[in-house]
C-alpha cells in the first residue's frame, strides 16, 4: 500500500512542513527566501526540474534522481547559496558553499520532521485496523517511493506487518513492488498475482504494479484523471502513453473507508 494521498492528505501534510521550513528561514533572518518560496508547489517545481536535470546525465554523474531527500536538500542548497552570494555574506565560493550546505542540511531535518506530522484521511486508521481484524491471515505492507518513515509516525504503530522503501532498496517503481513482496517474508512465498496494491497515483500505483502481475485498487480521493501531467512540462508523464490507456485498476475507490468493501469484493471474485 502506498501511503501519501492514500492514507493521508499529502497536500495538507506538505503545506505544514513547508510552513515550518519558512518559519526557520525567518528565524535565521532569511526573510527573502521565506517570501519567495511561500508554498510547497513552488518548491516542488524546482525539485522536479532538479530531478529531470539529474536523470538526463545520470550515467555521467550518478546523481540519484529518484531520491527526493537528496533532491530537496540540493534545491535548498541552491536557494540558500544564491541568497548568500546576492547578499555578500561570505568571502569566497568555498565559504558560501560550506555555509549553504550546513543551513540546507539543518533546514531539511526540520522539514523532514514536520513532513511526518501527517494529515490522516478520516477513517484511515480505523479502516486499517478493521482490515487486520477481518483478514488476520493478510500481510499488510507499506510501500514508499520517497521520504516516509513509518517509525516517525506514532499513529502508524501496529498498522503494518512490514514496509519497503525504494530509497533503502536502491530501486524505483515498479521494481519496489517485487521487493515489497520479498520483504513480506511470507511462508509459503506470496506470488505477484496473489498480491493487491493500493495507491493513489495511476501511473505508479496502477500501471506499475499491473506490469509485474499485481492486482490493484486505485484510491482516487482527489478525483484525479489518469493522465495527471508533469509539474514542469504539463505533458503526460513518461510511460503513460505507452502503457496507460490499456491498463485498468482491478477496483477503484474514492474514500479509504471503502477499502474493506473493495477487498471483500475481490475475495468473492477470486473465490
Amino acid at each position: 500500500m502506498q501511503e501519501d494521498d492514500t492514507l493521508w492528505d499529502l497536500d495538507k501534510t506538505l503545506d505544514v512542513a513547508e510552513r515550518k521550513w519558512q518559519s526557520l528561514m525567518r528565524r535565521w533572518g532569511l526573510d527573502d527566501i521565506a517570501d519567495s518560496y511561500n508554498n510547497y508547489h513552488d518548491l516542488m517545481v524546482l525539485i522536479e526540474a532538479k530531478r529531470n536535470e539529474w536523470s538526463v546525465d545520470y550515467w555521467e554523474r550518478r546523481r540519484p534522481y529518484w531520491n527526493y531527500c537528496e533532491l530537496r536538500k540540493s534545491v535548498y542548497m541552491d536557494i540558500i547559496k544564491k541568497y548568500l552570494i546576492r547578499k555578500g555574506e561570505s568571502a569566497n565560493d568555498k565559504d558560501i558553499a560550506s555555509v549553504a550546505k550546513t543551513l540546507s542540511d539543518e533546514s531539511f531535518d526540520v522539514w523532514l520532521s514536520a513532513r511526518h506530522e501527517v494529515a490522516w484521511f478520516e477513517g484511515a486508521i480505523v479502516t486499517l485496523r478493521a482490515i487486520k481484524q477481518r483478514y488476520p491471515e493478510l500481510l499488510l505492507g507499506a510501500v514508499s517511493n520517497g521520504t516516509t518513515d513509518l517509525d516517525r509516525i506514532p499513529e502508524a504503530e501496529g498498522l503494518f506487518d512490514y514496509s519497503a522503501n525504494a530509497l533503502d532498496a536502491d530501486c524505483n517503481k515498479p521494481e519496489i513492488y517485487l521487493e515489497a513482496i520479498k520483504a513480506a517474508n511470507a511462508v509459503p512465498p506470496v506470488a505477484p498475482e496473489e498480491t493487491v496494491f493500493i495507491g493513489d497515483d495511476f501511473l505508479n500505483d496502477v500501471c506499475g504494479p499491473t506490469k509485474v502481475g499485481l492486482k490493484t485498487i486505485w484510491m482516487n480521493a482527489k478525483h484525479r484523471p489518469m493522465t495527471t501531467p508533469e509539474l514542469i512540462t504539463e505533458k503526460a508523464r513518461p510511460g503513460y502513453k505507452k502503457d496507460g490507456y490499456s491498463v485498468k485498476p482491478t477496483r477503484t475507490i474514492m474514500d479509504i473507508r471503502q477499502l474493506i468493501d473493495a477487498l471483500d469484493d475481490l475475495q468473492v471474485s477470486l473465490a
